[in-house]
């Protein structure tokens, strides 16, 4: 399997997007693209081959072509696929392993840092998303994309990039719950992951306790806290932890704010204990990381 670092951060620009969807016998065309194209397949199986390799992705599947590699169809079937050609200054491939980036998740070893540039995320070449719930999501990202695209109002191209951001990072969400849980076998599990991972991010600067888990999601919480050990292999809290001191990162570098007012604005009441928990995550006191974030944009 193939790895491609994607800056995240840097919006793509769309030169194409719509949906296939002919009912028809059909054979993907014979071309050499000077862009990238992502395939997401929504019904039957497309036959193919690029750069020589031979293919075939049904539905639910995603594909990455790359620039200048020729690629055509082998076979005619009946198929449909979202399609998205972009270009991206800065997508490369990685020399990472599948067995070494599975294992790298399991065992929590896998980092942003680890990447070039702390943006980035992975575009794996092929990715399937048979979980129905997953399909559906993608299938509604894919269609917002598409009509942002096409309705062509004010501001319409960063928006369809905006959009085009959000089904590549959601994709890669979904393939790292997938590929610890030994191919998406337990659907339940990483939809529960899921939730509690949108409820700390949309509420990590107020009071979160286990009882409120219990009472806004609606679930056990040591059951809750029992799937991210292991599927995850942390804690609900210390992901919780983690979500405020990057955001309390965030607010350091881009704003003025005294140290005491970040700490209350990321969901810590005490400013001492903010300071520990973000010199134990960083390795500096929140001053200090300010003061260096200042030295290093001036050299």
């Amino acid at each position: 399997m193939e790895f491609f670092e994607y800056r995240a951060d840097i919006l793509p620009k769309i030169t194409l997007i719509n949906i296939n969807k002919y009912p028809e016998f059909q054979r993907n065309i014979h071309r050499t693209s000077e862009d990238y194209i992502f395939y997401f397949m929504k019904s039957g199986e497309m036959y193919f081959k690029e750069d020589g390799i031979d293919y075939v992705i049904k539905k639910g599947d995603t594909f990455l072509f790359e620039p200048g590699k020729e690629h055509f169809g082998t076979k005619d079937t009946k198929y449909s696929f979202y399609y998205i050609h972009f270009k991206h200054p800065n997508v490369k491939k990685t020399d990472i392993l599948m067995n070494e980036f599975v294992d790298k998740i399991r065992n929590s070893t896998l980092r942003a840092d680890e990447f070039k540039n702390q943006g980035s995320i992975i575009i794996p070449k092929m990715m399937n998303f048979s979980n129905n719930s997953e399909f559906l999501n993608l299938c509604n990202l894919c269609e917002k994309a598409i009509n942002n695209y096409l309705f062509k109002y004010d501001g319409f191209e960063p928006l369809t990039s905006c959009s085009v951001n959000e089904v590549f990072i959601t994709a890669f969400r979904n393939f790292i719950f997938n590929s610890i849980s030994n191919g998406g076998k337990t659907d339940i599990g990483i939809s529960r992951i899921n939730l509690v991972m949108e409820f700390l991010n949309n509420n990590f600067y107020g009071k979160i306790t286990s009882q409120v888990i219990e009472q806004e999601l609606s679930y056990n919480f040591d059951y809750l806290n029992q799937l991210f050990k292991k599927y995850l292999h942390t804690s609900i809290f210390k992901t919780l932890e983690n979500i405020r001191i990057e955001n309390a990162i965030n607010r350091l570098k881009n704003t003025d704010l005294t140290i005491n007012m970040i700490a209350q604005e990321v969901g810590y009441e005490d400013g001492s204990y903010f300071s520990k928990a973000f010199k134990k995550h960083t390795g500096f006191s929140p001053s200090s990381y300010r003061n260096n974030q200042g030295a290093d944009s001036q050299g």
